[in-house]
């Protein structure tokens, strides 16, 4: 059960009941302290307690809805009195910078999650806010569990502009109603999707054909692909204001009848971001083995065993085996939460460098690019890798990284440490 004690209110019964709910907004001229231009723990998954959603939905031509999602087991729930329910309170405090003008703008609002018997689940909720002047806008986010004390920092990058766009399209799924964040859903999920700001034209659809190869090491002299091939359209299932979609492959452009308007989104497994089916485990080892040791796993005729065999020969033993699996895995997982967009995560430059070499010892985010720096700025044997952010007209989540040969030693150095049975930046 969700109370609406100050300014927000559950999405799903919003959903159903359709009706809406003004919230607060307050406006002012100050910026705020939610900008970090050096991390430590950006893509550490284990190093946060709140790992919140979010997402901004324009449903009229002057005014947005901000959608968050959470897990009940990260909030901490009390009460004051014994006859009291048990209760999350959680401020959310946003900072609106359009891009072009540099103006901003902020506002905060609160929300009570009741959870008597305190119950693992989703909590999904809205807020809107008014948002009249067309633009990019990086949207800035601070989520603060205040009983806990804890809190999480997202940042959005948002278009407001008429035609076809993922903002304005609000996707469900049709068996929950749960809101779809972002451009990922699993296949074969059912899908539902409405605008209430687009005049009804017929959709149509069209997947990629095949799938993007493996990124080259860091100090290769070749490029990722990142062209995608797309096979013919086909128009859009619509049942009255809603148009039906499952997805069957990874990549999905949805585009208008003329063309000029066009979002992407993402099939991904059921399991994802983990990787549990055996294939998948098989082809994200790719990093660390080499061509032989890796035709060796694929072509058996056991290959579960064989891959077994591998990380128990590399580790030393069983017991070393399952901590290197564990770390393997957990890499390729938080790749796959924080860096997929027209491929899975482990699949990027980002994902490439992050399984092999964990989490760096900084990440400078500057206009345009991350710059991850492995040990000490003044150490002649650190590593800095210079990610540059790409336009794509599928994913505002490409970056693709400045390769180079002087990386050649550090990276064999890093899959012989693996090799070793010892992890490399732990």
């Amino acid at each position: 059960m969700n109370s609406v004690r100050t300014y927000s209110v559950s999405y799903l019964t919003l959903l159903i009941s359709g009706v809406l709910f003004s919230a607060l907004f307050i406006s002012c001229g100050g910026t705020t302290a939610l900008r970090a231009d050096q991390e430590r723990n950006l893509y550490d998954w284990e190093a946060k307690i709140l790992h919140p959603s979010a997402m901004v939905y324009h449903q009229s031509a002057d005014s947005s809805t901000f959608y968050f999602k959470l897990f009940s087991d990260e909030l901490l729930y009390t009460r004051s009195q014994p006859d009291e329910e048990f209760s999350a309170k959680l401020k959310f405090f946003l900072e609106i910078k359009q891009i072009s003008t540099g103006e901003i703008d902020s506002l905060f609002f609160t929300y009570e999650d009741i959870n008597p018997d305190k119950e693992v689940r989703q909590i999904i909720g809205k807020h809107r806010f008014p948002l009249a002047d067309e633009g990019d806008y990086i949207v800035r986010v601070n989520v603060r569990d205040l009983s806990r004390r804890s809190n999480a920092n997202l940042k959005l990058e948002v278009r407001k502009t008429s035609g076809l766009i993922r903002e304005n399209m609000l996707i469900i799924n049709e068996e929950s109603l749960a809101p779809v964040f972002g451009n990922d859903a699993n296949i074969g999920e059912p899908l539902l999707m409405s605008s209430d700001r687009l005049a009804p034209e017929t959709l149509y659809h069209s997947k990629a054909l095949g799938s993007l190869p493996l990124p080259p090491p860091p100090y290769s002299y070749s490029e990722p692909k990142l062209d995608v091939e797309l096979g013919e359209s086909s128009p859009l299932t619509a049942t009255g204001a809603f148009y039906s979609l499952e997805l069957d492959t990874a990549l999905n452009v949805i585009r208008n009848e003329s063309g000029a308007s066009s979002f992407a989104l993402f099939g991904r497994p059921g399991d994802y971001p983990e990787v549990r089916d055996l294939d998948q485990l098989i082809e994200s080892m790719r990093y660390i083995t080499s061509r032989s040791e890796f035709k060796k796993i694929t072509t058996s005729s056991y290959p579960k065993k064989a891959l077994d065999e591998f990380w128990i020969e590399t580790a030393g033993s069983k017991e070393k085996a399952r901590e290197l699996i564990k770390t393997y895995y957990r890499r390729v997982r938080e790749a796959n939460l924080y860096f997929s967009s027209i491929s899975e995560g482990w699949k990027s430059d980002r994902g490439l460098v992050h399984i092999v070499f964990g989490n760096p010892n900084k990440i400078l985010l500057e206009p345009g690019k991350e710059v991850w720096v492995y040990g000490e700025d003044s150490n002649i044997s650190a590593l800095t890798f210079t990610f540059k952010k790409t336009r794509h007209p599928y994913s505002n989540n490409v970056y693709v990284l400045d390769r180079s040969s002087l990386y050649k030693p550090g990276w064999d150095q890093a899959v012989a440490n693996w090799r070793r049975g010892r992890v490399f930046s732990e």
